[in-house]
C-alpha cells in the first residue's frame, strides 16, 4: 500500500507540472515567431519564446505520459499486481481487467487508445506509423533503446 501511494503521489507531481506548463503555453500564446524593428539576440528570442511548445512541448508531453504510467502502476500496486515496463497499452489493459467501466479507465484510455486521429498527436502517430508506446519511449531518449 505504501509503495502504491508513493507512485500515485509522484504521478500527481508529473501531471500537475504538465498541466501548469500547458496553461502557461496557452497564457503566453505559444510564441514561435517574433517581429522586431531590429536584430533579436538569441537570448532575447529564448526569453520571449520560453513558454512555447517548440521549446517545451516534448518535456510537457513526457511529464503527462509519465504521470499516466505512474498512475496505472500505482493503481495496479494497490491490487497487489505490480507491473514493470513502460508499455502504456499493456498497463492500461491490466488495469481495465478490473476497472474497465470506471471514469479513471475511460480518462486514461482516451490518451492511450482513443487518441483522435485528426488531432496533432493522432496525425503524427499515423503519419510516422508509430504506436503510442513507441512514441512515449522516444520522448525519453534521443535514439531507440531496448
Amino acid at each position: 500500500m505504501r509503495e502504491a501511494h508513493s507512485y500515485l503521489v509522484l504521478a500527481t507531481h508529473f501531471l500537475r507540472l504538465a498541466e501548469s506548463a500547458a496553461r502557461q503555453l496557452c497564457k503566453n500564446k505559444n510564441t514561435l515567431t517574433l517581429v522586431s524593428g531590429g536584430p533579436i539576440s538569441p537570448d532575447e528570442y529564448a526569453k520571449k519564446t520560453r513558454w512555447s511548445d517548440h521549446a517545451l512541448g516534448v518535456a510537457v508531453l513526457f511529464n503527462f505520459y509519465h504521470g499516466i504510467e505512474l498512475t496505472l502502476k500505482g493503481c495496479l500496486l494497490l491490487e497487489d499486481s505490480p507491473k514493470t515496463g513502460h508499455k502504456l497499452t499493456s498497463l492500461l489493459a491490466e488495469f481495465e481487467k478490473k476497472h474497465r467501466d470506471t471514469a479513471l479507465a475511460s480518462a486514461l484510455a482516451a490518451h492511450i487508445r482513443g487518441i483522435d486521429p485528426s488531432s496533432p498527436l493522432g496525425k503524427f502517430l499515423t503519419h510516422n506509423k508509430v504506436t503510442i508506446d513507441s512514441w512515449y519511449q522516444s520522448l525519453k531518449y534521443p535514439k531507440a533503446t531496448d
